[in-house]
Formats: C-alpha cells, sequence, structure tokens
C-alpha cells in the first residue's frame, strides 16, 4: 500500500525563496508591531498612572500639612509644659492613683538646624539654620496605686499628643502596703517654634 504523503521539501524551499528577500520587510513589521503593542500597553496604561500621580501628590500634600501642624502647633513652652502637668493630675485621679511627686523644669531653649538632635544641648557642627527654636523641658512624676491602674495611666500619659522622649520608668512595689506599687517616671518634653512669627509679634 502506498501512501500518499508526499515530501514538503519543495514547498519548504519555496517559502525560504519567499522569506528571505523580504526578511528586512518582516523586521521593519515585526518592530513595528512590537512598537504598537508598546503604545497600545502605555494608552491603557496612562489613566492607572495618573491614579497613581494623583494619589502620590495627595499624600505629600498631607505630609506636608501635618509637618506644618507640627512646626506651629507643638511647642513646648513653659506654659505648654505646665499645661501638660496639668493633664498629667487629672490622669492620675482619673486611675485612682495617689500623685506623691511631680516637676516640671525650666525650658532649655536653642537654635533649631536642618541637620539636627532634639535629644542634643549642643548645636550640630554641620547643617544651615531652620529659622526654629527647639524648646526643651525636664518632666519628672511619681505616684501610686494598684499595678493595673498605674499601667493604665502610664500607656495615656504616652498617648498624650505633645513631643515627648522618656528618658525613665521604673515600678516597683510598696513595701508598707501590700498590693500598691510606686511609678516613677522622667520624661522629656520638646517642640518647635517659627522664630519669624516670634519676632513679628514684637
Amino acid at each position: 500500500m502506498k501512501s500518499n504523503i508526499r515530501p514538503k521539501a519543495p514547498w519548504i524551499l519555496i517559502g525560504l525563496m519567499v522569506l528571505i528577500p523580504n526578511s528586512p520587510w518582516l523586521l521593519s513589521f515585526w518592530q513595528y508591531h512590537r512598537t504598537y503593542l508598546d503604545l497600545r500597553h502605555l494608552i491603557e496604561s496612562t489613566p492607572q498612572v495618573h491614579r497613581q500621580l494623583d494619589t502620590a501628590s495627595t499624600q505629600q500634600a498631607e505630609l506636608d500639612a501635618r509637618m506644618q501642624d507640627l512646626q506651629d502647633c507643638m511647642i513646648c513652652t513653659e506654659l505648654d509644659a505646665h499645661q501638660f502637668e496639668t493633664s498629667v493630675v487629672q490622669l492620675v485621679r482619673r486611675w485612682n492613683c495617689q500623685l506623691r511627686q511631680i516637676d516640671v523644669g525650666e525650658p532649655f531653649i536653642r537654635s533649631w538646624y536642618t541637620q539636627d538632635n532634639p535629644l542634643s544641648d549642643l548645636e550640630p557642627e554641620f547643617g544651615e539654620s531652620s529659622g526654629l527654636s527647639i524648646f526643651k523641658s525636664t518632666f519628672s512624676l511619681m505616684i501610686a496605686g494598684s499595678l493595673d491602674d498605674l499601667l493604665s495611666c502610664l500607656a495615656d500619659i504616652q498617648h498624650d499628643s505633645r513631643m515627648s522622649h522618656v528618658t525613665k520608668v521604673v515600678i516597683r512595689p510598696d513595701d508598707h502596703s501590700a498590693g500598691m506599687h510606686f511609678l516613677e517616671i522622667e520624661t522629656l518634653l520638646f517642640g518647635l517654634k517659627n522664630n519669624q512669627l516670634e519676632s513679628s509679634d514684637l
């Protein structure tokens, strides 16, 4: 029985004879097709890119506004430090704790620079003046109460909106009263003030 399948070599040869002379045209067509696909992808993705850019711009604007609020409002003057003292006393009473000692130090003021450390009392060697002043004030507190009440009071103090840096937290039992403990806190309050606003008020 003879097979009906005939060799396809002649057709392959003819195909090569057609394709080889036109290979530059095929290459150009392929490049055109790739360019078309790239442009189509770019057009289809443009709305998403615009949305991402809009979102980034909105987030940057919100961040700038937040930093401006911090710059204008978080000012640790002597008055603000005493306001912080008043709010802490209210928290101590809310959690049924006993106030044993509280102290607010005198505010320390110096110029604030672009490359600065708020915890340092010295001005940095590098950086430019920002036109701001940093205010710092120490705050110490000792209260007595049950362990649960002391921990709750400590959590509320740490959630206060003012800028602060806790330097010491000590909890120890009261040897003279069962179930009672002492809580000692030392923290540093700090903030920034615009020198231009201060000079304009004079």
